[in-house]
């Protein structure tokens, strides 16, 4: 392709970083128009690479496909940019997740021995649970 292409979209799609630079790295890697003197590329996209501002290649987002800005080292090919990065979530506590639920079971009337069976626990276990969740459940009305 002899078109220049680059010029049909905005210039700072080649800055790394940017939001368009997963389409400036796909036109870039089609068009001729790039000079080939520039012997050390910073922070920019050329001939269809992307540059980090210390001149080294970026590789690409194994999901969305933009140059990985944040990458540091290891397999690029599990490695996500900062805009694909799982968000962070809160995981629930175990333990105050289970008292719920045989605080729950023992609302619905099971006896211990059944909530030893739901649970998969012996029964002295499901003892402890029990009374576990009902002191959770009288520390939670007081509050």
């Amino acid at each position: 392709m002899t078109g220049l292409l680059c010029r049909s979209v905005p210039a700072e799609y080649f800055d790394t970083g940017d939001a368009g630079n997963s389409l400036a790295v796909r036109i870039c890697a089609r068009c001729t128009g790039c000079p080939d003197d520039d012997p050390e590329p910073h922070g920019v996209i050329r001939h269809g690479v992307a540059y980090s501002d210390a001149g080294k290649p970026l590789p690409p987002c194994s999901n969305c496909g933009n140059p990985n800005v944040t990458f540091s080292g290891g397999d690029p090919s599990t490695k996500r940019c900062a805009n694909c990065a799982d968000p962070q979530i809160s995981i629930p506590d175990a333990r105050l997740s289970r008292q719920r639920w045989v605080g729950k079971l023992a609302r619905r009337g099971f006896t211990t021995e059944q909530i030893a069976a739901e649970a998969g626990v012996g029964v002295r276990n499901a003892e402890r649970l029990r009374a576990a969740a009902n002191r959770a459940a009288l520390l939670g009305a007081a509050a």
